[in-house]
């Protein structure tokens, strides 16, 4: 790996969830947006919150709170963003947006600064840490780096993919 793509895979997004500081690697954030307003869609899971045009693409828009918590994200007080991710997974390339409550930074973190997350079982809402590729460690705190291939399904994907590769 040449030193450009090796300092770009250090370097995450870190926003705030519920007062925890959440990590995405730069590699797969195409932007940051302020909340808009979000069209529901019928019939989706309830993590789902719905979709957003984005230059006139439609993308789905994940509340990461449901799928961790079963809590849903109040969204009136105008401090949200909207992280729009361009992920693939079986084939499948899509974009997604991630409502959060704050972006807070890029930070750089060290392979060294990067410790394993503990294994503690069950699904993510009753603890499983699969959908973390690490725990990194940035001035005393700690930042959760999220695995984006374990976090979102392929049908989650679906609701933001291109009509033509489905």
């Amino acid at each position: 790996m040449n030193e450009t793509a090796k300092e770009t895979s250090n370097q995450y997004l870190v926003f705030s969830l519920k007062g925890e500081r959440y990590a995405l690697p730069v590699e797969e954030v195409r932007e940051v947006l302020d909340l808009r307003r979000i069209t529901r869609i019928p019939g989706a899971p309830a993590y789902m919150r719905g979709i957003i045009n984005v230059r006139g693409a439609v993308v789905p828009v994940v509340d990461l709170r449901m799928k961790f918590e079963s809590e849903l994200m109040e969204t009136e007080d105008g401090t949200q963003s909207i992280i729009v991710l361009d992920l693939s997974k079986r084939g499948l390339a899509a974009s997604l947006g991630v409502l959060t409550d704050t972006v807070d930074a890029v930070l750089h973190i060290g392979e060294d600064m990067i410790d394993q997350p503990p294994q503690v079982g069950g699904s993510v809402r009753s603890g499983d840490t699969s959908y973390l590729k690490g725990i990194g460690k940035h001035e005393e705190s700690f930042v959760m780096i999220l695995d984006t291939g374990k976090m979102f399904s392929a049908e989650d994907l679906v609701y933001g993919s291109d009509p033509a590769s489905v």
